[in-house]
């Protein structure tokens, strides 16, 4: 008796009639699923969200969870990944509303959309101080729209990690000379990084 065994040697591709699946509207701070089509032959999958939007959890998987974080018109996309290549992407467009919650709070300006400005920069190492400004808002921000600083040495090592304050400062004396990456992280998660350079 022989045995035959089929191998699969093309990039997956999505089976007829198949189509990413979800919600096509959300309000800013809901969550919710998208699940991937069927693709032939696929093996992992990779997402790719537009700004304003946050994977919460499930990258590589057939279904991850979204969270809007800024209005406007918004899309996700996947693609199916194979040991012998990629499929092309696949699009989901999502319309962003303001929250239906209302009662006013929440950031004073726009993350998503906001400039952060660092300084000074090269810094020898006291101070170093940081400002939100929103381009479409341009009053200064300051520390009200940061939740969470992190910095980070170039091999990945948190060197330190504190909240936000009022004075819009950040107490880097006890840091090595050398180049480091701020991440700024606001109430819903979403991130913004810095370059900086401390030269003692």
């Amino acid at each position: 008796m022989s045995v035959y065994k089929y191998i699969w040697n093309d990039a997956p591709e999505t089976i007829n009639g198949s189509s990413l699946t979800g919600k096509s509207s959300l309000s800013v701070g809901e969550s919710t699923y998208y699940t991937a089509p069927d693709y032939n032959g696929v093996t992992s999958y990779y997402w790719q969200l537009s700004s304003g939007l946050s994977l919460v959890s499930g990258q590589g998987t057939r279904q991850v969870k979204v969270k809007a974080l800024s209005t406007g018109q918004r899309n996700v996309q996947v693609r199916g990944q194979n040991t012998c290549g990629n499929s092309s992407y696949t699009y989901q467009y999502i319309n962003v509303g303001s929250s239906s919650g209302g009662g006013g709070g929440g950031d004073p300006c726009d993350f998503a959309t906001a400039q952060l400005d660092i300084y000074p920069n090269p810094n020898s190492g006291g101070k170093l101080y940081y400002k939100v400004i929103d381009p479409i808002d341009p009053d200064p921000c300051l520390y009200s729209i940061i939740e969470n600083i992190e910095l980070f040495s170039l091999d990945g090592k948190v060197r330190l990690k504190e909240e936000a304050n009022s004075k819009g400062e950040l107490d880097i004396h006890k840091m090595a000379k050398g180049m480091y990456v701020l991440r700024f992280t606001n109430s819903s998660g979403m991130e913004i990084t810095k370059n900086l350079i401390i030269d003692k």
